[in-house]
């Protein structure tokens, strides 16, 4: 049975992680992130202004994982709206995959959050955190 895997979270809450034991449990699977786009040179630069480019970049892969029948697909994105996950969905049902959304960790508990700030790899600030979590739909 192919699967798409949908990891929510946010940043510093364990989402790669999780990605990176979901692939190694099912062969041949693909991790895709938006967060790939913005790696340059082996490190993250984050550009606000082409985050739009770099999420429809992240979709188009991951149509095409779901078209080749890609055995496992694993989105590893903070996915806080469900807006922006639905069309995710929605391809991976298209092209017969059982779909799981998992949220990692509590994006709601402040605990949760002061270590997600801690712990981040991006150097997301607090504040944004704060801000991703208070929009977080359950």
């Amino acid at each position: 049975m192919k699967r798409a895997f949908i990891l929510r979270g946010l940043p510093g809450s364990g989402k790669s992680l999780l990605a990176r034991i979901l692939a190694a449990a099912h062969f041949n699977s693909r991790v895709l992130s938006t967060d790939q786009y913005f790696m340059v040179d082996d490190k993250y630069q984050f550009d606000a202004g082409k985050l739009n480019e770099y999420h429809a970049r992240n979709l188009v892969a991951f149509i095409a994982a779901c078209r080749d029948g890609c055995p496992a697909v694993i989105l590893d994105n903070t996915n806080t709206q469900y807006w922006e996950f639905e069309a995710y969905v929605e391809v991976a049902k298209c092209h017969g995959y059982m779909v799981h959304v998992i949220t990692v960790g509590q994006p709601k508990d402040p605990h949760h959050i002061e270590e997600c700030a801690r712990r981040n790899e991006h150097g997301v600030p607090f504040e944004i955190i704060c801000k991703m979590s208070d929009r977080f739909q359950p």
